[in-house]
């Protein structure tokens, strides 16, 4: 089987462990929210449970819905992020629990319960253990109850903007490879798309891989993806192995000082992603993407772009050959336009302070000038637009720049 068939197969096959019903209708900050529980699959023994709660705003503008992708937990804080989209767009927004699972096998959760399906995997040669097949069926299933649940009204919903975090975000890529439903897909904070360069750049950056993988360690990532099995592995789960499947309008979200991953880490693979491709660097924030404004103005700019059909602006950056100016260009005029820049004594930007400089406007163009230091200096461009309800900002990939 080839390696996209491989995550195609399994969240096609039909699984007889699928169910839902409603268990209640409340009340939540003001909107109608529909309490389901999800039943998705049959997994290495497992029947996978989700709670799945729907928001209905009180005026329903469109038929497309926004589903979050999120873990365990109660989950509140991500209740309120979906409220406030649904709110701001006028649409349903759904937020998918317990993705995955967990724990399982012996209390193991998230990275650490990753890493173990990969072990199996690379053991066994099972193509069905990579915990990232499941993941991605509970979404596809958590599409099937939504459109079920709307057709007993006479309902259907008019495509999905997909949206989740960390490996929700890693979800959210892969999903959209294999479910012709989806038609944007928000994912954050999972910047390490094309794994073997990725592990590269880690240890190039850091002398050693990031702290936040450790869970990985055992597996000696670098010499595993470079591997025969390796390769077989990274051809399901690696979302740039999708990158031609993946077509779908995307904002990408990343925070700056995520310990993760590298500063630069998109800068190898955004080129090569194929279709509508936006960006967004959320600064001075972390894994958590602390700054939740912009992230909301930009999963609804997204969302409501797919839902009217107009297009996103386009912004770009270039540095000049001299090294002494950044000059950023945009499709529609902004309302202004941010340089953000941190400094590093090495290329690890994790605990720098990011700080933003307005740019000067020259013939339609904004340009700022930079000065090369004795350490590395990282820097990107905020361009913000005003939006049919309140603002929106988009970034330029980062540009390094390497001491003087």
């Amino acid at each position: 089987m080839s390696r996209p068939s491989v995550l195609r197969g399994y969240v096609e096959r039909k699984d007889c462990a699928y169910e839902w019903s409603v268990e209640s209708e409340d009340k939540f900050l003001g909107s109608k929210i529909y309490n389901i529980n999800l039943q998705s699959q049959r997994w290495k023994g497992f029947a996978w449970k989700h709670r799945l709660k729907l928001i209905s705003p009180k005026n329903v503008e469109s038929k497309h819905l926004l589903l979050l992708i999120s873990g365990s937990g109660l989950g509140f804080e991500e209740l309120v992020l979906c409220k406030t989209l649904s709110d701001g767009l006028g649409l349903p927004c759904a937020v998918l629990y317990d993705v995955p699972n967990q724990p399982l096998f012996n209390g193991l959760y998230e990275d650490a319960l990753i890493a173990f399906t990969f072990s199996n995997f690379v053991k066994t040669g099972d193509e069905e253990w990579p915990l990232l097949l499941p993941m991605v069926k509970a979404t596809s299933r958590a599409m099937d109850c939504l459109e079920e649940f709307f057709e007993m009204s006479s309902e259907r919903p008019e495509g999905f903007t997909v949206t989740g975090a960390s490996k929700r975000g890693w979800t959210t890529w892969l999903i959209a490879a294999v479910d012709k439903r989806v038609r944007a897909i928000a994912p954050m904070v999972f910047d390490n798309l094309n794994f073997v360069e990725q592990m590269k750049h880690q240890v190039e950056c850091y002398g050693t891989y990031s702290e936040q993988i450790a869970d990985y360690a055992n597996l000696k990532p670098l010499e595993l993806l470079e591997s025969e099995v390796g390769q077989r592995l990274s051809g399901i789960v690696d979302p740039y192995s999708y990158r031609e499947e993946i077509e779908v309008p995307k904002m990408i979200i990343n925070g700056t000082n995520d310990r993760y991953w590298t500063v630069d880490s998109l800068n190898l693979y955004y080129d090569g992603l194929r279709g509508d491709k936006r960006l967004l660097y959320v600064p001075n924030s972390g894994h958590a993407l602390e700054d939740r404004r912009r992230v909301v103005n930009s999963i609804s700019a997204l969302t409501r772009s797919v839902v009217s059909g107009l297009r996103l602006p386009d912004v770009a950056s270039t540095f000049e050959k001299d090294g002494k100016n950044l000059t950023v260009i945009s499709s529609e005029r902004p309302l202004y336009v941010d340089l953000w820049m941190a400094s590093s004594e090495s290329m690890d930007f994790r605990d720098s302070v990011w700080v933003s400089y307005p740019a000067l406007e020259e013939s339609g163009s904004y340009c700022f000038p930079v000065s090369r230091g004795e350490g590395y200096i990282a820097t990107f461009a905020e361009v913000v637009f005003a939006a049919e309800r309140g603002i929106f900002s988009l970034s330029t990939k980062m540009t390094i720049l390497k001491p003087s």
